[in-house]
């Protein structure tokens, strides 16, 4: 709906994929992965900042 092309949905599988990694982490509820899952999470959000803005500047 917005026009965004295949940068953005790149940026979206990428974000999917480290989502998928922190599941890993977190699926046996140890206390030092879980916070590891926690300190890695600002890379999903780059991930999808990263293909909207490439996504803008590609235009």
């Amino acid at each position: 709906m917005a026009g965004l092309g295949w940068i953005y949905f790149a940026g979206l599988l990428l974000a999917a994929a480290i989502a998928l990694h922190h599941y890993t982490l977190i699926k046996d509820r140890n206390r030092e992965k879980c916070f590891a899952a926690f300190l890695h999470n600002n890379w999903f959000g780059t991930a999808v900042f990263v293909g909207i803005a490439v996504e803008y500047l590609a235009q």
